[in-house]
């Protein structure tokens, strides 16, 4: 075992366990295991609580024998067992429950998978001791290429991005230290550096002369340099925001580059003058690369997107999506077809340019990716990653072909000389060079998988038999069922005919309930829809009614229109009511690829139904993915989890579960945590945002989410509010739902909230009874006073997802700061202005879903407030109506002469087409000016900006709000692990946001316990600029006064945005530094159940 412990195994039993137990140890100790045994190491005169806590931080393997005596012992000593060896710190230990008697474990164990030592058969000695040994090594090894062979130092601080030029003789580097540095790759040695920038450099590009260098800074500008003469030659100014990436056209002419500020700019070389500025991001813009004829451009947002840029006219062609997270850096093959995009999201993408189709996804990674670069020839892709590593990829197979090792941080700048011999990159302050074998010398790794995953989505009006047919299709068995509540997620295999030798296909069923309460929820588990199968009863006097909303919610949900196959079910309970040319007809004008009559209970048309399902699924446009054996492996046991009836799993308990079924595999937490981030991808797992929880079936989150939606819909006054209370106390109808465990369900829920307002779905509102959820979308009172003309003054047309589109739009608007939200009214929300003036909007659904929103407005309010809403309104619509060219504007126009309202609107569209000014009142006949002023600010980019700002402070507001709920979340959940109870205080202005109370040994409240004050966000803590301490300001004295006045010790718990959450007792500190200290060092500790259970040890000892 590790050469760390003293000990393989530590034997935790209760004494009249003992002959069986001892049995067990003598023979683990024969088989070459070293035991710890109380018998055998405690001697007459030792400490017996000394010498056990000695064994525990000597031991490898927990063995913790249970019976009912054993839970009879003592609780607390039970607890902290459990807890020291699921530590997520201690990566080596692990944790093995062994049944030796029939016995109920507590909720803290219950949870682990167990081994069965009732009968102590030898199969299950055998696995036993597989379980206590130490984690063998992988069976097959990553193929790791040579070690770095030199390394450049010189920075005083992180090295950014690195670049070679076009002769592969020389680097430069740029760093956070506000420098670059020029180096010769043959001998290592730092030429010159370069000095000017004000702020850190984030990224340089060589021009293809290899005589000037640009650099982008945090300064917001970029500087040309001499490479030559160590000199810059021009600074160009213009970004509003830090200068993120940089490109150059292979003229050498033109520069590219990436900012903040969400734009791009085209800046002429020689002049430095800006060219044009490209507008498209909806989020910071971090990398930028251009194609090898100069002609367009590929951007890597925060966003999460790519776009596609025309150089010549500054229009984006195409947006590229698909990653599920921040897109750091994007590079292109010399050809200029493909490009391949590196993300937080720890995969790498490969992209056709020309039809912006995702082809392939490589995975391997177990951190996210910050740079990549590809070779001259086109066929060898290089990554760097956050986890320390390179990897090294044949683009064509998408397989791993070697790893690079031995970077002292993230590899933060990847860069290939262009002979495609040499990687040079930059990690921590220091380059290093490395030898890039050719691919065909590399072997790549053994066991490594190809795949496809494709989504169907099966969807159709409540009762039309849906459920049933999933159960005939994945199963091949029928029973009655009910209706589907929120969602079931099947693997569904396909015909053995299909697919290739080398290319494994995988079919994931999705069956959406159809009742109007899940539909809200529905769309937000639509994305990446392969085929859409609508069914529908064709006993139904009107069958074909409700196809409208589920034909526009696939359209509106995925980004490429799915095939669609049309399904009559229950054909074998009775005849189709309509004709086959209805039938024909109907298939024909809605587009769909075929039509198919099934029967669930006699399997009628079922395997047709399949084999149609296989066939239309766009198999060759669908991307593969390329991951490693090891992360296959680990995906494959994960889904074998995912049917038990405790779905909820704390990542660490996971860990030693998969340990258990995979003996020979050695799994990371890192690996672990990459395989779970790329599940959550694909939407087959979901990580919750606290407690490190995992949910193995999503489905349960839509289900419980729907109730809460069913009971804000149902609401008594028609308000579509739910207390927020009650949905975290579960004080829900649930009707006939299947429902977890009473622990799981309250975790879900804290997620479920956290989920509305990440997703802009409910506006969190304090009244007098407590925070309130309010829905827009199901707020169904009338407005006794709808807008009329004048009011009215602008009208979209637009199709997608309404009540998503609608609901956003509310709520988004609600957390800008900019507008405030007065009242709701049934599908329209009033807004006050800052002058106190009504803003207002109303949805009208038109049908087939399309509708109409009217934006009105007060007389009095100024024409920069009506721009500003409507202006936000506009790019709302154009962010998320489907298609985003279907939103139409159309202005209403008063004349200023006589008040009268314009209504022959076909006319005010066809003369400004024409590019007329203005048109005759028809009341007055004088003339109304058309482009006027309002038209002019409409179309500045100031606006634009301010919307943009607009929108910002509302996702900041939302994100804050959702960070609270997750930091209430983890220490609901943190308690609950360690076996404590946590009480939260709501509208409490005293602040004290909660509390943990400590259980005494026998598992009853003891009375003693800790107040907690919860901060969530990084300007909480300050660095100190003299040592780099970290420092709690505190800015009122009444605080400090108030936190030494509690009875109970106060600790001070704080999430930053790194995700990392710390506690500090500060009663103790403000005990030792008096009342009048001005701030705290805060000395954080992570805020873990076993650190809880360490407290409650020293608070219950005192």
């Amino acid at each position: 075992m590790g050469s760390d412990f003293k000990y393989d195994v530590f034997l935790s039993y209760s004494s009249k366990d003992k002959e069986k137990v001892h049995a067990l140890a003598q023979r683990l100790k024969q088989d070459g295991l070293r035991v710890w045994l109380d018998a055998w190491a405690i001697q007459p005169g030792d400490s017996i609580p000394l010498k056990i806590q000695q064994g525990l931080e000597q031991s490898c393997v927990l063995l913790m024998c249970m019976s009912p005596d054993y839970f009879a012992s003592d609780w607390g000593r039970m607890e902290h067992l459990t807890l020291l060896f699921r530590d997520p710190t201690n990566a080596e230990r692990r944790f093995i429950p062994l049944l030796i008697a029939e016995c109920q474990p507590p909720d803290i164990i219950a949870q682990f998978a167990r081994i069965d030592w009732r009968k102590a058969s030898e199969e299950t000695y055998a696995g036993l001791l597989v379980a206590c040994r130490e984690t063998s090594k992988p069976l097959v090894k990553k193929r790791q290429t040579d070690q770095s062979r030199l390394i450049l130092k010189g920075h005083e601080a992180l090295v950014w991005d690195v670049a070679i030029t076009p002769d592969g003789q020389t680097a430069v580097s740029a760093s956070d230290d506000k420098t670059l540095k020029v180096w010769d790759l043959a001998t290592g040695k730092c030429r010159t550096t370069l000095e000017g920038h004000a702020s850190g450099v984030k990224a340089v590009a060589i021009t293809p002369d290899g005589l000037t260098a640009v650099s982008a800074s945090l300064d917001r500008t970029l500087k040309v340099w001499d490479l030559a003469m160590g000199k810059c030659r021009a600074t160009l100014k213009g970004h509003s925001q830090y200068v993120w990436g940089l490109a150059i056209t292979p003229d050498g002419q033109t520069v590219v580059s990436a900012s903040g500020d969400y734009t791009l700019k085209a800046w002429d070389l020689v002049t430095g003058k800006c060219r044009t500025t490209l507008r498209c991001h909806d989020g910071l813009v971090l990398c930028v690369a251009i194609t090898p004829d100069g002609q367009t451009a590929i951007s890597a947002s925060v966003d999460k997107t790519l776009k596609v840029w025309d150089l010549a006219t500054g229009k984006c062609r195409t947006t590229l999506e698909g990653h599920a997270n921040a897109i750091q850096a994007v590079a292109i093959t010399p050809d200029g077809l493909t490009a391949v995009s590196a993300s937080d999201d720890k995969t790498l993408k490969v992209w056709d340019v020309a039809t912006g189709n995702c082809r392939a996804t490589l995975e391997g990674h177990s951190e996210g990716i910050w740079d990549v670069a590809i070779t001259s020839n086109g066929r060898t892709v290089v990554s760097g990653s956050v986890d320390s590593t390179m990897r090294v990829w044949d683009l064509a197979t998408g397989k791993c072909l070697g790893t690079l090792e031995g970077s002292p941080g993230a590899v933060s700048g990847v860069a290939i000389s262009r002979d495609g011999l040499t990687v040079v990159s930059s990690s921590a302050k220091t380059l290093m060079m490395w030898n890039l074998p050719e691919a065909d010398t590399l072997i790549g790794e053994v066991g490594a998988a190809r795949y496809i995953n494709a989504k169907v989505v099966l969807v159709g009006d409540t009762g039309v038999g849906k459920t049933g047919l999933a159960l005939r299709l994945c199963k091949d068995r029928w029973e009655p069922t009910e209706s589907t509540h929120g969602m079931i997620i099947s693997l569904l295999e396909l015909p053995a005919d299909v697919g290739e030798k080398d290319m494994e296909r995988e079919v994931w069923l999705w069956d959406f309930a159809g009742q109007a309460d899940y539909r809200l929820i529905h769309q937000l588990y639509m994305d990446e829809t392969a085929l859409g199968v609508l069914v529908f009863n064709p006993q139904d006097g009107n069958p074909f009614d409700g196809m409208g909303h589920w034909e526009k919610a696939l359209s509106a949900a995925a980004r490429f229109q799915p095939e669609k196959l049309l399904v009559a079910a229950r054909c074998d309970r009775g005849g189709v009511t309509i004709s086959q040319r209805q039938f024909e007809e109907y298939i024909r004008e809605h587009g769909f690829a075929g039509f198919i009559c099934t029967g669930a209970k006699t399997g009628e048309g079922c395997q047709e139904l399949k084999e149609a399902i296989a066939k239309n699924i766009p198999w060759k446009s669908l991307p593969w993915t390329s991951t490693t054996r090891l992360f296959k492996t680990l995906k494959d046991a994960i889904l074998k989890l995912t049917d038990e009836k405790a779905p909820l799993v704390r990542l660490p308990e996971l860990h030693q579960r998969l340990q258990l079924m995979l003996p020979k595999e050695a799994i990371s937490e890192a690996d672990l945590r990459a395989v779970v981030g790329l599940m959550q991808g694909q939407g087959v797992a979901q990580a919750l945002a606290f407690g490190d929880f995992l949910l193995l079936s999503p489905a349960w989150m839509n289900r419980y989410a729907s109730v809460v939606v069913r009971m804000a819909r149902e609401h008594a006054d028609e308000m579509g509010v739910v207390l927020e209370k009650q949905v975290l106390d579960g004080d829900l109808d649930y009707k006939d739902m299947e429902r977890l465990s009473q622990a799981d369900e309250k975790i879900l829920l804290r997620a479920i909230v956290q989920t509305f307002l990440d997703r802009s779905l409910c506006i969190r509102q304090e009244t007098p009874q407590g925070s309130m959820l309010v829905f827009p979308s199901y707020f169904r009172r009338d407005n006794p006073n709808p807008p009329e003309h004048p009011n009215i003054f602008v009208t979209y047309g637009f199709s997608g997802p309404l009540e998503d589109i609608y609901s956003t739009l509310v709520v988004r608007l609600s957390y800008s700061d900019g507008f405030e939200c007065d009242q709701l009214w049934k599908d329209a929300a009033d807004f006050r202005t800052p002058a106190g003036k009504r803003a207002g909007l109303a949805m009208t659904k038109k049908g087939e879903g399309k509708a109409e929103i009217v934006v009105y407005f007060d007389a009095g309010v100024p024409d920069d407030t009506k721009v500003t809403f409507i202006k936000y309104v506009h790019e709302h619509l154009l962010a998320r109506a489907q298609p985003r060219e279907g939103v139409t504007r159309v202005r209403t126009y008063v004349c200023p002469h006589c008040d009268e309202a314009l209504e022959n609107r076909i006319a005010v569209k066809k003369r400004l087409e024409k590019g007329l000014k203005d048109i005759i009142c028809p009341l007055c006949e004088k003339r109304v000016p058309l482009l006027d002023l309002i038209e002019e600010k409409f179309a500045s980019n100031e606006f634009l900006q301010r919307v943009r700002e607009m929108d910002d402070k509302a996702g900041i507001n939302l994100d804050n709000e959702s960070l609270e709920l997750i930091l209430v979340g983890h220490a609901y959940a943190i308690a609950g692990e360690a076996g404590q109870i946590y009480r939260q205080y709501t509208n409490s202005d005293r602040g004290i946001d909660g509390e943990i109370e400590f259980k005494n040994d026998k598992g009853q409240a003891s009375g003693q316990r800790l107040y907690l004050q919860l901060k969530s966000g990084d300007s909480y803590l300050k660095q100190r600029v003299r040592d780099d301490t970290e420092v709690f300001y505190i800015k009122k004295k009444r605080w400090a006064e108030y936190w030494l006045s509690q009875a109970y010790p106060v600790m001070l718990v704080i999430r930053t945005s790194d995700g990392r959450i710390r506690w500090m007792n500060v009663t103790d500190y403000l005990k030792e530094h008096g009342k009048e200290t001005k701030q705290i060092v805060f000395q954080g500790q992570p805020f873990t159940a076993p650190d809880v259970v360490r407290k409650r040890a020293e608070i219950l000892a005192r």
